[in-house]
């Protein structure tokens, strides 16, 4: 006889035998977070936390040729110099060299973080979704713009930010250490270069409490809301979607009313700092400020103060 049906486990239909449970996937071996975090302290240590041992021992000693570089620098400044100038190298051309130099090291340290990042991203099966912490991403803004953001596993905006820090730590670096150094640097083209970059810091510098205050702002707004941590595009989509079927007030509004009252606290802040001193405060100490550079042979900083005083006594 033809069998039609055949029972391979009969215990599986009495009940005795334990029903097979649903494994969970196995947890990821690297974390890209730890990965940025580690490079930011210690160049090359995300690489070696992400199995890349050869581009990691090249970024360590990297740090330390640096590292010693500056150093050894420091504490022989005045035989350093004495060669230089041996080989009619002007102060200036040796300012504008370090310079560069910094910008370098800025522009490496947050490339070897981010390099990091997406090195142990690559060995994930499933994407990165960030840290379960609602507070770490903020506190990791506050020293270094866009490290909360790659925190939260945006390394898009994290990028966008971190470029943004690189240029704020030059300018503050650049600004003071250009009024410093300015007295003593030769007549030449490259301290034309020098004033030039001496009056984009300056600029940028007033910028760079807004540039940490919104990144820690993002950092901390985005921990702790798992929706914000999709892809800029799809929250777009999904944006518009919400005006079209809900209208802006009940479908947009809610969703940007914090940028909207930072926002506005920034123009409250801006405002107060203004009423709260004497009148002619601000136009006497840009008028100091003014006589001073002016002093020190800087032209371009000097014209722009002399430019705004101008408005701002005959508005």
């Amino acid at each position: 006889m033809e069998k039609i049906w055949v029972i391979e486990d009969p215990d599986e239909l009495s009940g005795s035998k334990e029903r097979a449970t649903v494994k969970e996937p196995p947890p990821e071996k690297k974390n890209p977070a730890a990965a940025y975090s580690l490079s930011i302290l210690l160049w090359g240590s995300g690489q070696f936390y992400a199995d890349l041992i050869g581009k990691g021992l090249a970024f360590l000693f990297l740090m330390f040729l640096t590292a010693a570089g500056i150093v050894l620098s420091v504490l022989n400044r005045d035989a350093i110099l004495d060669r230089l100038r041996s080989h009619r190298f002007a102060l200036a051309d040796v300012f504008l060299f370090a310079e560069i130099l910094l910008l370098a090291v800025l522009v490496f340290w947050a490339y070897n973080a981010a390099d990091a990042y997406h090195a142990a991203a690559r060995e994930r099966r499933r994407p990165f979704t960030g840290v379960k912490s609602r507070i770490f991403p903020a506190l990791c803004s506050m020293c270094f713009p866009g490290w909360g953001q790659y925190l939260n596993g945006q390394s898009v905006k994290g990028g966008v930010f971190a470029s943004l820090s690189v240029i704020g730590y030059f300018a503050l670096f650049a600004a003071p250490l250009t009024l410093i150094a300015w007295p003593r640097l030769e007549a030449t083209d490259s301290r034309d270069i020098i004033e030039d970059i001496f009056a984009a810091a300056v600029f940028i510098v007033l910028a760079v409490p807004v540039i940490w205050i919104f990144s820690c702002y993002d950092a901390l707004k985005v921990s702790r809301d798992d929706y914000l941590k999709e892809p800029f595009l799809e929250r777009v989509k999904a944006m518009n979607n919400r005006r079209r079927t809900q209208g802006w007030v009940r479908g947009v509004f809610p969703r940007i009313r914090n940028i909207f009252a930072l926002f506005v606290v920034l123009v409250v802040l801006v405002a107060a700092s203004y009423w709260a001193f004497p009148e002619g405060y601000y136009v006497s100490l840009l008028g100091r400020a003014e006589r001073y550079l002016r002093h020190q042979g800087m032209t371009i900083v000097p014209g722009i103060i002399e430019t705004m005083l101008l408005h701002l006594q005959h508005p």
